[in-house]
């Protein structure tokens, strides 16, 4: 689940627990973290960090179109300097995603 409040980067919510518990079990089905978000109003922003590697592939994506729940989300990556890596705002629905590969090594990753 989301924990607000996370709507600033010095707030946002720390997902390397999740990733951890994952990166622990063998299982080939366990290669994903969920978070469940909600959004408060129209101008609700969701911050999350994880720490990657340099060159690690880090893939964001929205699920609201498959709960049928229309939401036209912004998905934003940045390093820990606050330099956008990728940025995804194009489009409601199932192509809402963003990936990205950090060229170093990152204590901090920030996904908007």
């Amino acid at each position: 689940m989301e924990l607000e409040p996370n709507d600033q980067a010095d707030n946002a919510q720390d997902l390397s627990p999740f990733l951890a518990e994952m990166e622990g079990d063998a299982s080939p089905r366990n290669d994903r973290v969920v978070v469940i978000g909600d959004i408060h109003s129209p101008d609700d922003v969701d911050q999350f960090t994880l720490s990657v590697t340099a060159g690690e592939k880090v893939a964001i994506d929205v699920d609201a179109a498959e709960f049928q729940i229309p939401l036209e989300a912004k998905l934003a990556i940045f390093d820990g300097n606050g330099e956008l890596l990728a940025v995804n705002a194009t489009a409601m629905g199932r192509a809402n995603n963003v990936s990205k590969s950090p060229a170093h090594a990152a204590p901090l990753v920030r996904i908007v």
